[in-house]
């Protein structure tokens, strides 16, 4: 594996509330850390295996996680060819977002997935966002996601 890294965004400071990366063919992180944000993984091609708060946790190509602030994690494993789009969110914008959509909470045990719609847009955002520091672009990535994550638990309630 080459150790590339595409940033999506250059708002290292978190003016925005969030920050991105579209991270393709690097070692991921098996140093166990946590954040005081949240982070949403997108899955966009192979697999991985989390560490999250202790439990084994796999991520295949479509899937979302979302790790919440303070939970502790670190990448076991992964596929050569490991494509994520990994969003990093302050917990003031991830709440209005959660309030927009009917979001009580998420479990890094939910399995959350992507259509294969959503993900060729996910990836066209992150293209996009590359050339451009514009927020609406983050605000869409988000929105993409927190479609799939309420249709899964519009699903749940359903059954």
């Amino acid at each position: 594996m080459n150790n590339s890294l595409y940033l999506v965004s250059t708002q290292f400071d978190f003016n925005e509330g969030y920050y991105t990366q579209f991270v393709t063919d690097r070692c991921l992180s098996n140093i166990e850390h946590r954040h005081d944000f949240y982070e949403i993984i997108c899955v966009l091609s192979a697999s991985c295996i989390q560490i999250i708060n202790g439990k084994k946790v796999e991520c295949d190509t479509k899937s979302i996680k979302v790790i919440s602030p303070c939970d502790r994690h670190y990448y076991e494993s992964q596929d050569e060819g490991l494509e994520l789009v990994v969003i990093s969110v302050k917990r003031e914008e991830m709440n209005l977002f959660m309030k927009a959509y009917g979001i009580d909470d998420f479990s890094y045990d939910d399995d959350y997935f992507l259509s294969a719609k959503d993900m060729q847009r996910l990836r066209n955002l992150c293209t996009q966002a590359i050339v451009s520091t514009n927020p609406l672009i983050f605000k869409n990535m988000l929105g993409i996601i927190f479609n799939s994550i309420a249709e899964y638990k519009v699903a749940i309630v359903r059954k």
